[in-house]
C-alpha cells in the first residue's frame, strides 16, 4: 500500500469496541489521513442522532464557509479525498473480518488519535 497525504487535520469521532477504535486509527494512520489530537466528544451532523446508539465512525474537516451554494470541488483537495476513501475501504475491510458484537460499543483505554 502506498502512502498518501490528506491536507491539514480532520475532526473525528468512533463510537465501537476497541478493536473498531484500532481498525480505524490504524487506517487513518496509514494513509495518513491528519486527525486533530483529541477525539470529538460528539458525532455531526445528521449522524450526531444515532452515533451513541450504534458502531459509528466520523471524519471531517470543517472549512471556515461550509455548507453552502457556493461549495467547489476544487475546494477539496484530491490526495486527502483520496486517503479518506482509503482508509474508509480499509475499515471497511477490517470490520467485515469481525462479528457484530465485536463491534458494539464498550469500555476504550483512549480518546486521542495522536497523530
Amino acid at each position: 500500500m502506498g502512502r498518501h497525504r490528506h491536507c491539514g487535520r480532520s475532526r473525528w469521532w468512533i463510537n465501537g469496541s476497541e478493536k473498531l477504535f484500532d481498525a480505524t486509527l490504524e487506517s487513518y494512520g496509514i494513509f495518513v489521513v491528519g486527525l486533530i489530537a483529541d477525539m470529538d466528544p460528539n458525532a455531526s451532523g445528521d449522524m450526531g442522532i444515532v452515533a451513541k446508539d450504534i458502531p459509528s465512525i466520523q471524519i471531517i474537516r470543517s472549512p471556515v464557509t461550509k455548507h453552502t451554494d457556493d461549495d467547489k470541488p476544487e475546494w477539496v483537495p484530491a490526495a486527502g479525498l483520496e486517503a479518506v476513501a482509503r482508509a474508509y475501504a480499509r475499515i471497511v475491510d477490517e470490520v467485515n473480518k469481525l462479528d457484530r458484537s465485536e463491534l458494539m460499543p464498550g469500555a476504550r483505554t483512549t480518546s486521542t488519535g495522536g497523530r
